[in-house]
């Protein structure tokens, strides 16, 4: 996934999806979300899941992948 398509999706998420976005991102793996708007929005925006890395489809639980929550945390700073 692109820098861009990163971008793209957080300038895309509200600022309570962004509260949770960083929640998530600051623990440690797994970062396991059910279905949410938070992880809907991650799908929308084409940004893979682990469960979708392996499988191609997505279930009723997604994780954040390192390199969404190493962005994700970069772009609170």
């Amino acid at each position: 996934m692109s820098d861009e398509q990163l971008q793209s999706w957080w300038d895309h998420l509200t600022g309570e999806q962004r509260v949770r976005a960083v929640a998530i991102a600051s623990h440690t793996a797994p970062r396991g979300m059910a279905i949410d708007d938070l992880s809907a929005s991650m799908i929308r925006a084409g940004l893979p899941t682990s469960r979708m890395v392996w499988t191609g489809q997505p279930e009723h639980l997604v994780e954040m992948l390192d390199e969404i929550a190493d962005f994700v945390l970069r772009a609170t700073l």
